[in-house]
């Protein structure tokens, strides 16, 4: 169970680190290979992530979650409900950070456009 913990940490951690690095790569382009840097980062991020997740679907015992009473999920793995509410955490805060960036990104454009 320990594995398949690692698995899905390493497959959601490993875009936080590739994003970090071309964002470093793209400081030292000039702005158009920059662009095309990080936008084939970003694809590459979204179809790993995504293949993974996925992958991550047909582990057995991932699968035959769904079908588990949560008495007994948390008869087994008592850290669900800890783990659960960091990841609830973490999607609102990237909602949250996703929101001020697309204010922020409306209102240059809007500036910039008037």
């Amino acid at each position: 169970m320990t594995y398949v913990l690692a698995l899905v940490v390493l497959t959601l951690a490993l875009p936080w680190g590739a994003a970090w690095l071309a964002g470093c790569l793209a400081a030292l382009l000039p702005p158009r290979e920059a662009c095309r840097a990080l936008t084939g980062a970003a694809v590459l991020m979204a179809g790993g992530t995504v293949a993974a997740l996925a992958g991550l679907a047909h582990v057995p015992w991932l699968a035959s979650l769904e079908r588990l009473p949560v008495a007994h999920v948390l008869e087994e793995w008592p850290a669900a409900v800890p783990v659960a509410c960091a990841a609830g955490v973490a999607l609102a805060v990237q909602v949250s950070l996703l929101a001020r960036r697309w204010r922020k990104h409306r209102s240059l454009l809007r500036r910039a456009w008037q």
